[in-house]
């Protein structure tokens, strides 16, 4: 080829050189049948054409072996070895961080952070008349509140309200939930901000406490979702229980498929809320062990109590056998609850109806030290209309009569009495779950 080149060594040969494609491949295919030979200080030239020319045949060699031809790749690797491939398949496991929601500098613009995974900033008013804790929830920034699907609707569970409850309590000087109803459930389909309102302090040292949400970008009108009472002084820790557990004579419950017993009746429950590990019943009384999933516990001391530990806690019942169990019934009013300790992860439960509709519920760690106590839980059944498909709560009208509320007492938990507000809203929810 060096032949050809009359001009090699001259000013034109080189101005080529820099000027136009060499194209060195298309030479090699079209020289591939004749006899190459480079004379120099090494093979810088002929280094590449045994690239060009065998990666041609290596990529048939390969065809052929995968549909069954027997290769000697000895022969083609000289000095190589084979190596199994590997008998697993190639899984991806995401690395990056959990989705959080960064908060600013609140202290510019006069808040204080919420100082709660589920809240964001907090505002007391300069007159003392109010508290205010705001937070913007969403299935993306809170994964687990997505495994809470009630009649096929994502829903901000009833124990995930107590436990705002608990922190707004904390943040207005009151340790004690005397009351909280739930009005009107809190679908979290799309992005929802929050906004919880303490009241100013009554003659008896109480706060009232509202619970709002209303869409994420949104002029839309705040929703009601639950409505109560805090108080100052908290009621004294029980001591700590030593007795037998499970307790003598309680019979054990099969809770195998239990939860797919659930999701027939419309609470089809995600990983984060399958906590129940073991149920006992003895004379009308359950006993459970509840324990916070691997994943969801790692973040249980940001929590007063994790809403997802206390509503497997509230599931018990709904296991118990045929007659005594209440399937299909969801919390709808606390009554006299006491958060003793924070941070649990797992807990030993002891629920005593009182009624057809209200249990009692005393909470311990594995050692038997409180965590949580309520005089009264309320449960209310899912309306049957809704526990196969549709939402919980639909758009609607309906007729309260002029005089509702008026000469009524609502005695709730002893030595409280709730009227006007919380008397309608409780009759809200009862028309609602009618």
């Amino acid at each position: 080829t060096v032949g050809e080149c009359d001009d090699f060594g001259t000013v034109g040969y080189w101005v080529r050189q820099v000027r136009e494609p060499v194209r060195f491949a298309d030479a090699v295919e079209r020289a591939d049948a004749a006899r190459i030979v480079e004379v120099g200080p090494d093979g810088s030239l002929t280094a590449g054409y045994d690239g060009i020319a065998m990666n041609p045949l290596r990529a048939g060699l390969s065809r052929a072996w995968v549909a069954g031809v027997d290769v000697d790749w000895a022969a083609l690797f000289p000095g190589g070895r084979l190596t199994d491939a590997p008998t697993y398949p190639f899984e991806h496991r995401p690395f990056w961080p959990p989705a959080e929601t960064v908060a600013g500098d609140l202290a510019s613009v006069g808040l204080e952070a919420g100082g709660h995974p589920l809240l964001g900033a907090v505002v007391t008013l300069a007159d003392d008349t109010a508290v205010v804790l705001t937070g913007r929830l969403s299935v993306a920034a809170h994964a687990w509140l997505g495994d809470h699907v009630i009649g096929g609707t994502v829903l901000v569970p009833a124990t995930a309200l107590l436990e705002l409850a608990f922190h707004a309590g904390d943040a207005a000087g009151c340790g004690r939930v005397d009351e909280l109803i739930v009005t009107t459930p809190l679908d979290l389909t799309a992005t929802r901000i929050v906004q919880l309102v303490v009241g100013a302090r009554d003659e008896h040292d109480r706060r009232t406490l509202t619970v709002y949400s209303r869409p994420d970008n949104s002029d839309e009108p705040w929703t009601e979702h639950a409505a109560g009472l805090l108080s100052a002084a908290p009621a004294a820790a029980p001591a700590a229980e030593d007795d037998e557990w499970p307790p003598a004579g309680a019979q054990p419950v099969e809770l195998t498929g239990c939860y797919d017993d659930f999701a027939a009746h419309g609470f089809a429950y995600g990983p984060a809320f399958q906590g129940l590990r073991a149920v006992w019943h003895r004379d009308g009384d359950v006993y459970a062990e509840v324990e916070l999933p691997e994943d969801v516990a790692a973040d249980a001391g940001r929590f007063g109590l994790h809403p997802a530990l206390l509503d497997a806690a509230v599931q018990a019942p709904a296991t118990v056998p045929a007659g005594t169990g209440e399937p299909g019934r969801m919390p709808f009013s606390w009554s006299g609850v006491t958060l003793h300790a924070a941070g649990a992860t797992s807990l030993r439960v002891h629920l005593t109806r009182h009624g057809d509709s209200a249990v009692t519920v005393t909470a311990t760690d594995p050692d038997g030290a409180p965590v949580v106590t309520a005089e009264s839980l309320a449960l209310r059944e899912l309306p049957a209309a809704t526990a196969a498909a549709d939402p919980v709560h639909t758009v609607g009208w309906v007729p309260v009569p002029a005089n509702a509320g008026e000469g009524q007492t609502f005695v709730t938990a002893p030595g409280v009495e709730l009227r006007s507000a919380v008397g309608a809203a409780l009759a809200r929810m009862q028309e609602h779950l009618a």
